[in-house]
């Protein structure tokens, strides 16, 4: 089965290399910039970081994986962060009229598909995990809905229109 998968992609992969282009890439390097940003990091309480603490240090190594002790680890990490804020960048890179914003830990795909929605190259491609990967970046929506990347994630609900008017900016100049 997976070697008749591998030949029906395998063919497809020759179809798309031998069809003519309808739009080709042109132009040279035209520019390349960076940004340092500090991603706001979740205020946590005293009350959070103690029950956090004995959720971890009552667990067993077997059940990490419970959502109590994902959010209590998340909770620790945001407390350990508190007073150095999270350092990271943020890039584009533009080829004729092909784009690519670089943007750090694994984002979430609708903050993605907005920076393309809006930006001005015809061509812009997303990067994450650009130089960096130290959270999942969920969408303001997503923290009220919850779910695992939600529930990991030490960055305030806000930090994902932070990368996006980061990238719309340099994609701009």
């Amino acid at each position: 089965m997976s070697e008749a998968i591998g030949k029906m992609l395998a063919a497809e992969i020759i179809k798309v290399m031998e069809t003519p282009r309808k739009t080709k890439c042109q132009g040279s390097v035209w520019y390349k910039y960076k940004r340092d940003i500090q991603m706001p990091i979740r205020t946590v309480t005293e009350e959070e970081i103690a029950e956090a603490q004995k959720i971890v240090d009552t667990v067993i190594p077997s059940s990490n994986k419970c959502p109590d002790v994902i959010r209590a680890r998340r909770i620790l990490n945001a407390a350990k962060m508190q007073d150095n804020p999270l350092k990271t960048e943020v890039q584009a890179l533009g080829l004729g009229n092909v784009a690519f914003a670089g943007l750090p830990a694994e984002i979430f795909v609708e903050i993605g598909l907005d920076i393309k929605a809006k930006s001005q190259i015809p061509y812009t491609w997303i990067v994450d995990l650009a130089n960096d990967k130290f959270a999942y970046v969920p969408t303001e929506k997503a923290y009220s809905e919850g779910g695992y990347e939600v529930n990991t994630s030490v960055l305030e609900p806000h930090a994902g229109e932070i990368l996006k008017k980061a990238a719309l900016e340099l994609l701009a100049k």
